[in-house]
């Protein structure tokens, strides 16, 4: 992990600790557990280190978004279409959209569609980081950690 990423992650975890809530797609977990699991395969981490880590993350104060199949398979393929995204990258740029809330990624490309969706006036702010975070009247804070 880099200087700049764990950098974000301390600002991000004090965030969360003031109460700002995480907004996930549903294979959110999933993505995560697979992340874990390459993570042992390379023998970076060991089995109790993962429990250890999904158990923190159980923690979180995460809220799972549940869009209707009619927003999957129109919003969210339309930006898939329009900043060639996939379509787990294209659900977290939705989710931003659509509920108005900060979107933070350390994926180059998000980030790109992010950029080209808050120039057309859709996405009021965005970070980057662990994914969505909603943001409880701290774009300052936000735009802080967009510069670091």
């Amino acid at each position: 992990m880099t200087a700049k990423r764990i950098a974000f992650a301390v600002k991000a975890s004090i965030l969360i600790a003031a109460g700002d809530r995480v907004i996930v797609p549903p294979f959110w977990r999933h993505e995560m557990l697979n992340a874990l699991l390459v993570g042992e395969r390379r023998k970076r981490l060991t089995s109790d280190l993962t429990q250890s880590y999904l158990n923190d993350l159980d923690r979180l104060p995460i809220d799972v978004d549940l869009p209707a199949s009619s927003t999957v398979f129109t919003a969210t393929q339309a930006l898939c279409r329009k900043h060639r995204l996939t379509a787990y990258d294209a659900a977290y740029l939705e989710i931003a959209i659509r509920e108005r809330k900060v979107l933070a990624t350390v994926d180059e490309e998000l980030r790109r569609a992010a950029l080209a969706e808050r120039r057309a006036g859709h996405l009021i702010t965005y970070s980057i980081g662990c994914k969505l975070l909603k943001n409880r009247g701290r774009a300052g804070v936000w735009s802080e950690l967009w510069k670091s």
